[in-house]
C-alpha cells in the first residue's frame, strides 16, 4: 500500500492533546466509557466551530431554502471546508479521491445551473452519497486503497458509522480543554456566567415594575420583546438544528482525518464473512447457470421476430407502437437485472470463489451475452418508441439504466478472460454519465430534441 493510501493511524501517529475530563460528554456512541483521549489541537477546535457554522449552512441552504443555487452553494462551501480540514491536518488526499471530488464538484454545479427537473430528485440522492463517500476518500480511510466492491460498505461507514461514532467529538473538542476547577481563566469565565445570570434574573424581576410605572419604558419594554419574539421565530429553529447538523459533518470528517472508529467495518472483515458464505456446492451452480441459460436460449429462438424486428424499424404482433414498446419491455428489463443478481450469488455464494472455475466462468460469459441480447431488444423497442412519441424524463433515464447493464455485463465478459476491477470500471462509468445528465441541462436537451421533432 503507497504512503498516501496508509490508515491516519500508521501515518500521523501523534499523541492525544487533551484526555478526557469529568464534565466531557460520553465521547463516541460506539466507544467506551470513560471517553478516551482524543487528539484536541488548536486547529481541531477553530474547525469544531467551523462546522457548525457549514451546519447551520446546510440548515438554512438545504433544508430551510431548499432551492437548487442555495443546494450547489453549500456543496462548495462543505468540500472547502474539508479540504482546508485534510490540509490543516497535514492529510494529503490520495489520487483517486479527486475523481469523486470532481463528481461532487460537478453535481453541486448542476444545481447552480439547471433546474434539472428531469432528474426525478436522483441528483440529490447522489449529491449525499457523493458527499459522505468522498471525505473517506480523501483521507484514505476506504476499506480498500481505491473504490471497490465494498463501496456499499464505505457508505455505511460514512453514512453512520463515522458520523454517528464520533458524534460528540465536536463538543469535546470545543469544551473538553477548558479546566474550569482549575485557577485562572477558568474561574474567571465562570464567575462572568454567574454575573451573567444573576443580571438577567434581576431584570426580568425589575423591568415589569418599572414599566408599570412609566408608559415610556414600558413601549420601550414592550418593542424589546417583538424583536425577540421575532429573532427566535426567525432564527432559533435553524440555530438549534445546526446543532445536530454540524456534530454528524465534523464526527464525519474528525473520524476520517483521524481514523476514529473505522475499524468497526474492515475489509479483512467483510473478507472472512464473504468465506464463511462460500457454502453452495459447486454442482449446484453450474445446474443454477446451466438451466436459467437453457431457459434464455428457448425464449430467444421463439420470439427472435419480436424481440428484434424493431431493429429493422418494423412491429411485430400489432400496429400500435406504444403496444409494441411497451409489450415485453418492462420485463425485459427487471430479467436483466435479475440476471445480475443471479451472477453476483453464483460467484460470492459458490465454493469455488468468483470466477473459480473454469466452467463458472462459460456459464458467466454465456448468461451475460444472452443477457446482452435482451437489453438490445429492449433498447431496440425504446429507440422505436422514441422516434415516434419523442423523450421524456423517464425514457432518457431508462436508456441510461439499461446503458449501465449493459456495461456490466460486457465487463463479465471480458472479465472471464481478462482480470480488472469491473466493480470500479462500473461505479466510475455510472458517476461519470449521472454527472454529464446532470450538468448538460436535461430539461433543455428534451424540449430541444421533442421540438426538433415535431413533438408537444
Amino acid at each position: 500500500m503507497s504512503d498516501e493510501n496508509r490508515r491516519p493511524e500508521a501515518e500521523n501517529p501523534e499523541p492525544a492533546v487533551d484526555t478526557a475530563h469529568w464534565y466531557d460528554l460520553p465521547g463516541d456512541l460506539l466507544g467506551e466509557k470513560p471517553p478516551r483521549p482524543l487528539p484536541r489541537t488548536a486547529a481541531d477546535r477553530a474547525f469544531a466551530l467551523g462546522f457548525y457554522l457549514v451546519g447551520y449552512g446546510y440548515v438554512r441552504l438545504v433544508l430551510d431554502s431548499g432551492g437548487r443555487w442555495q443546494v450547489g452553494l453549500f456543496t462548495l462551501l462543505y468540500a472547502a471546508a474539508v479540504l482546508a480540514y485534510l490540509a490543516v491536518r497535514g492529510r494529503r488526499p490520495p489520487a483517486f479521491s479527486w475523481f469523486w471530488l470532481a463528481v461532487l464538484g460537478s453535481l453541486g454545479l448542476s444545481f447552480l445551473l439547471w433546474p434539472n427537473e428531469s432528474l426525478l430528485g436522483f441528483d440529490v440522492l447522489a449529491l449525499h452519497a457523493a458527499a459522505v463517500y468522498w471525505p473517506l476518500c480523501a483521507a484514505g480511510v476506504t476499506l480498500r486503497p481505491c473504490t471497490s466492491a465494498l463501496l456499499p460498505a464505505d457508505l455505511l461507514n460514512g453514512g453512520v458509522v463515522l458520523p454517528f461514532g464520533n458524534f460528540f467529538v465536536q463538543l469535546r473538542c470545543v469544551f473538553g480543554g477548558w479546566q474550569l476547577r482549575k485557577a485562572g481563566r477558568g474561574r474567571q469565565a465562570l464567575a462572568v456566567l454567574l454575573g451573567a445570570a444573576l443580571l438577567a434574573l434581576l431584570v426580568a424581576l425589575v423591568a415589569p415594575l418599572l414599566a408599570a410605572a412609566d408608559a415610556g419604558f414600558a413601549r420601550l419594554l414592550e418593542a424589546a420583546r417583538a424583536l425577540l419574539r421575532m429573532q427566535v421565530r426567525v432564527d432559533a429553529l435553524p440555530l438549534v438544528l445546526a446543532l445536530p447538523v454540524g456534530a454528524y459533518l465534523f464526527g464525519l470528517v474528525y473520524g476520517a482525518v483521524h481514523g476514529r472508529h473505522t475499524d468497526h467495518l474492515t475489509a479483512e472483515k467483510l473478507a472472512a464473512a464473504g468465506e464463511k458464505c462460500r457454502v453452495v456446492p459447486t454442482v449446484t451452480v453450474h445446474i443454477v447457470l446451466a438451466g436459467i441459460c437453457l431457459v434464455y436460449a428457448v425464449f430467444i429462438v421463439l420470439q427472435a421476430g419480436s424481440l428484434f424486428s424493431a431493429f429493422a424499424g418494423r412491429l411485430h404482433g400489432t400496429e400500435v407502437y406504444s403496444q409494441f414498446a411497451r409489450e415485453g419491455f418492462f420485463e425485459l428489463c427487471r430479467v436483466a437485472a435479475i440476471n445480475g443478481v443471479v451472477l453476483v450469488l453464483a460467484n460470492v455464494l459458490g465454493k469455488d470463489g468468483p470466477c473459480g472455475s473454469r466452467a463458472v466462468r462459460v456459464w458467466n460469459a454465456v448468461l451475460s451475452g444472452l443477457t446482452l441480447l435482451l437489453l438490445a431488444s429492449a433498447v431496440s423497442k425504446m429507440a422505436l418508441y422514441v422516434s415516434v412519441y419523442g423523450l421524456t424524463a423517464k425514457r432518457v433515464l431508462t436508456l441510461a439504466f439499461m446503458a449501465m447493464l449493459a456495461v456490466v455485463f460486457g465487463g463479465t465478459i471480458v472479465r472471464q478472460r481478462k482480470r480488472f476491477n469491473l466493480i470500479r470500471l462500473a461505479l466510475a462509468f455510472a458517476a461519470v454519465l449521472f454527472c454529464l445528465l446532470a450538468v448538460c441541462n436535461l430539461d433543455g436537451l428534451i424540449a430541444a430534441y421533442n421540438a426538433a421533432h415535431g413533438f408537444q
